[in-house]
């Protein structure tokens, strides 16, 4: 018992299912940081959303269909899908919660600089 007392036993039932390898822990941090960065998002002094990163997070966040083809493409085991899908889908959660509040500014935007064209 002195062993648990000095390292405890994991709580999150996604640990408890299997030993998570480094690629698929990291692959989760990354996406956990992405989703801080979406959560501070603030219109008033951020004219960027958020950085597309490495990798788009935020687009396999939203589209299954994305995701499905990085698992494919970067194959990635059923194990490893499970321990990435809540990380992906918390992170779609906040990208919806946020995006309502994202206004682009007119100078910067691809539909302003195409009618500027005009």
């Amino acid at each position: 018992m002195l062993f648990a007392f000095i390292f405890p036993l994991p709580t999150n039932p996604v640990f408890a299912q299997a030993k998570i390898d480094a690629r698929t822990e990291i692959i989760r941090d990354e996406i956990n940081k992405k989703k801080k960065e979406v959560e501070a998002f603030d219109p008033t002094t951020n004219s960027k959303f958020v950085e597309r990163g490495f990798k788009d997070w935020v687009l396999f966040s939203v589209s299954k269909r994305a995701r499905r083809e990085y698992y494919e493409q970067d194959k990635f085991t059923p194990a490893q899908q499970d321990v990435l899908d809540p990380a992906f889908d918390s992170l779609g959660e906040a990208v919806s919660g946020r995006l309502a509040l994202y206004k682009p500014r007119p100078d910067t935007s691809l539909f302003e600089a195409q009618r500027m064209k005009h």
